[in-house]
């Protein structure tokens, strides 16, 4: 029996009790991951949480994906489909907000999927801790060919509860969370005038951090529930062009903003500032022909890195050895082997 055909019950039981209560609205950005599709939209229609919306936005997909939604979209009331010109990622959701019915919003991506608890265990958590935001640890799952295991991120011991600043600093260290806002629950009302920045990369960052910055606290419920799969030709397996600098523009603009808002967390910025920096300066060496076109960017890199690493010499997250393999690298213009991998920064 189909997937489909599995979910058709679901179709006649929703259908008969048409004035259930929607509390979470799951936005789920597509264009052309028919391969995954199914896996994905399966993923969150199988929630133990039922009381779900999820939209579908096609971002102008050329493959099947349009085909697979509106099979979901017979197979269960809750899916809405929306069919549109390719805006990309950050546009799709924009799209996808304008349909939430929901008090809640979370966001899917195409190619990744959800355990069948995650929404069920967020929700739970945002209303036993009276906090607006809820979120997990992830299983990052490499395509065959990428030659990098599979391993979890941002898991903790037992559930954690951060207050606003406690946050922050949090994002920045990239302890316990990121700025990915796939493995995250928020309460619809912190949208109110926040939307993602249309044609960027990493457009994430600019919208976590404002909603982080807007929340009383956040709730960490401690276990890796979202499946992040990284592929080769994703948005950030492609080789490193201009486009990608928007990473550390973004990076900059938080620390800026955290420093005015927050003093007490400049530690915390310095790390971030550093890390970012470093690791954009990395992706333009893993180039073989950088020089051909980037070598002025990597330059400017290269001295923003040093002049960093002078003015944080003494901030206390940034152990000896991690500074010694910047110096390491800089000095010698090559990227370490354990670094030469594809990361996917959505």
């Amino acid at each position: 029996m189909s997937v489909i055909m599995k979910l058709f019950p679901l179709k006649r039981f929703f259908m008969g009790f048409k004035g259930w209560k929607i509390l979470i609205s799951i936005i789920i950005p597509i264009y052309n991951v028919e391969k995954y599709l199914d896996r994905c939209i399966c993923s969150v229609l199988t929630q133990t949480f039922r009381d779900l919306q999820v939209i579908l936005v096609n971002d102008g997909s050329t493959d099947n994906s349009a085909l697979i939604c509106e099979k979901y979209k017979l197979a269960d009331n809750r899916v809405i489909v929306v069919n549109k010109e390719n805006g990309g990622l950050a546009d799709a959701r924009n799209v996808g907000m304008r349909y939430a019915d929901g008090e809640y919003i979370a966001f899917v991506d195409g190619d990744d999927y959800v355990a069948c608890d995650m929404y069920e265990e967020l929700y739970n958590a945002i209303k036993r801790n009276s906090v607006p935001i809820a979120c997990c640890g992830r299983t990052d799952l490499y395509e065959k060919g990428m030659k990098i295991r599979n391993r979890k991120s941002f898991v903790l011991k037992c559930e954690m509860v951060y207050d606003r600043i406690e946050s922050v600093k949090a994002l920045c260290l990239y302890n316990a969370m990121d700025f990915s806002c796939c493995d995250k629950l928020f309460e619809k009302s912190l949208f109110s005038g926040v939307r993602f920045p249309k044609g960027k990369t990493s457009e994430d960052i600019p919208v976590v951090f404002e909603l982080f910055c807007r929340a009383k606290g956040v709730v960490h419920i401690g276990k890796a529930k979202y499946y992040y799969c990284h592929r080769m030709n994703s948005i950030t397996g492609e080789p490193f062009s201009v486009r990608r600098m928007d990473y550390l523009f973004f990076i900059q603009n938080v620390c800026r903003k955290t420093l005015v808002l927050y003093p007490q967390c400049k530690k915390e910025v310095q790390v971030l500032h550093l890390r970012a920096a470093f690791s954009t300066w990395q992706n333009v060496m893993k180039l073989r022909d950088y020089k051909l076109q980037y070598s002025g960017i990597e330059k400017r890199l290269r001295i923003m890195i040093i002049n960093l690493l002078i003015a944080y010499s003494f901030n206390p997250y940034i152990k000896l050895e991690e500074k010694k393999r910047m110096a390491g690298e800089l000095l010698s213009g090559s990227v370490h082997l354990s670094d030469k991998k594809l990361i996917k920064k959505k």
